[in-house]
């Protein structure tokens, strides 16, 4: 999609949505974070601070964004998921546990609510929800569509969630179900089809979609026809193509970035007008080009990692071990204000130097020659 096309798109649509909370919802606090979320988080917008904070690491505040590990527990088996390999104890954050998070961040405007699992699989999931959204919080999170209930749907809808990420890998049955085993690709299109209804039936726009494709050697094929299928079911105009991360127990599902490839798909996106940003493990620019760091990420059991591109790599004991602290035995304040972290913010812009254990081998950004 055009840079022209992607402005309007995002104009139109922040006029809708922010009319509905305005209007529909009477909810202040949610109009404020929505708006602020849009402008300043790269993940849902332009993401305006952040050019300052890649050269500027000092700019950046006290965390307004984070990610939280909600659940371990997961009823799939994805042949490129970490989860599928490891040996982890399942376990679910507390709704207790998720309110001591959350107070550690009085100025929050963007929550992705997303771990190693499947958040619906977590009781307290509609609960914790629930407590963001009083709070007026954005609130994101990824789920697969495969055993979402109606009466979930409707809890999302009501409450005003504003983005959903649907993961996807095929556009046809056969290929989705060989990588995400345990799915259906008929129930995931007719779970979409439900859910675009009752949005319908609510007169809401929210929450909006975005799907995320991971390409693989099996599946890359099915991009083009994907594209196409995103199109026909109109529940979304925007796939975010990312590659396979890089562990032993899958690395023989990876593929180089072919342009040539890229380039077709950019033709086929434009026609059916949805936009195909290219996620960063694909891409993978130079790491002084990171601004990841301000968005920190919480994992089961309290541990701080300063972003979500160091998770999904099948190494969670080194997590543990070389975490930058736990927000469960210290104020996060302290670990933020803590010497290790801030060389870690002014370390990541420079162009030689080393980085901190946790940034090396960054699975988003090219960390060569930064050991």
């Amino acid at each position: 999609m055009k840079l022209w096309n992607y402005i309007k798109e995002e104009a139109i649509s922040n006029c809708r949505n922010m009319g509905y909370i305005l209007f529909r919802r009477r909810d202040l606090k949610q109009l404020r974070s929505y708006i602020f979320a849009r402008a300043t988080v790269a993940n849902v917008g332009p993401g305006l601070p952040h050019i300052f904070y890649k050269r500027w690491p000092k700019l950046a505040p006290y965390p307004r964004e984070i990610e939280v590990e909600i659940t371990t527990r997961c009823h799939l088996k994805c042949i490129h998921c970490e989860h599928t390999y490891w040996s982890e104890e399942n376990r679910d954050l507390s709704f207790d546990e998720y309110k001591h998070i959350l107070s550690q961040f009085p100025g929050l405007w963007w929550i992705n609510t997303t771990g190693e699992g499947s958040s619906f699989l977590n009781k307290d999931f509609i609960r914790i929800l629930e407590y963001t959204k009083k709070k007026g919080v954005f609130v994101k999170f990824v789920e697969s569509f495969t055993n979402l209930k109606r009466d979930e749907m409707e809890a999302v809808i009501k409450l005003g969630v504003e983005r959903i990420y649907c993961s996807m890998e095929g556009a046809t049955a056969k290929t989705y179900e060989e990588i995400r085993r345990g799915a259906s690709f008929n129930k995931v299109l007719e779970n979409l089809k439900i859910f675009d209804d009752l949005k319908k039936k609510y007169q809401s726009p929210l929450p909006e979609i975005s799907f995320r494709y991971v390409i693989m050697g099996n599946n890359y094929q099915e991009l083009p026809d994907f594209i196409r299928l995103i199109k026909k079911l109109n529940v979304s105009n925007t796939i975010n193509i990312v590659g396979t991360l890089d562990f032993k127990e899958i690395q023989h599902l990876s593929i180089k970035k072919r342009d040539d490839y890229l380039k077709e798909l950019n033709r086929i996106a434009d026609e059916c007008d949805i936009d195909i940003p290219l996620g960063d493990t694909i891409m993978q620019p130079p790491i002084t080009q990171c601004s990841c760091w301000v968005q920190p990420y919480i994992m089961m059991g309290g541990y701080v990692m300063p972003c979500c591109g160091v998770m999904m790599a099948n190494r969670r004991d080194f997590l543990r071990k070389n975490c930058l602290g736990n927000i469960f035995e210290k104020p996060f304040t302290e670990i933020w204000n803590s010497p290790r972290y801030k060389a870690l913010r002014n370390g990541v812009p420079q162009k030689t130097g080393t980085l901190d254990p946790m940034c090396i081998g960054c699975r988003s950004f090219n960390t060569l020659g930064r050991v």
